[in-house]
């Protein structure tokens, strides 16, 4: 049976508010913060464990939301550690990395973890737009800048779910 609330763990109010644009009425969402520490991992490994705990705490039905950006010439890193390498080294330095490589294409990959309660298992979607983001697209993403024409253009032609998982995505970058 789907629960009638649901505990959306985050802090940021964007977040909150596109979750909520998506889900629409379908389950009352509260929001809290919590300050849980993120093991070592997969995305997938650091979703379920941080939604685990967050049931644990909250001590009912828990949604939880991960990004991570991965470039290819890096072997998918830094992957779910971007908010920490892009603290250490800022726009520039993402940038630097991969100034010795040809190919600077990468995924933005958006995972939510959804989990009933304290003693179940989380359930994991992930949501990865469809083809590459070049350099640039990156860090404009990172740097919360206007996309190119080409980009809105494309957007346009994308559903509007898929718009709303690629801009929780850009967003959750920004954050």
């Amino acid at each position: 049976m789907p629960p009638t609330e649901l505990n959306f763990i985050t802090g940021n109010k964007n977040k909150l508010s596109e979750v909520k644009a998506i889900l629409g009425d379908i389950v009352a969402l509260q929001s809290q913060s919590l300050d849980l520490t993120e093991i070592q991992g997969t995305i997938e490994e650091i979703s379920k464990d941080k939604c685990r705990r967050a049931a644990a705490i909250v001590g009912g039905p828990v949604l939880t939301e991960d990004t991570c950006l991965c470039f290819n010439a890096l072997k998918e890193l830094p992957g779910p550690y971007i908010k920490w390498f892009l603290q250490a080294l800022g726009h520039e330095g993402l940038n630097n990395m991969l100034l010795a490589y040809e190919d600077k294409s990468a995924q933005a990959v958006c995972t939510f973890a959804y989990c009933e309660g304290p003693g179940h298992e989380p359930l994991i979607f992930e949501g990865e737009p469809l083809g590459k983001l070049c350099l640039l697209e990156v860090l404009l993403i990172l740097a919360g800048i206007q996309y190119s024409s080409t980009r809105a253009k494309r957007m346009r032609r994308w559903t509007r779910r898929r718009r709303i998982r690629y801009l929780i995505v850009v967003r959750r970058l920004r954050s």
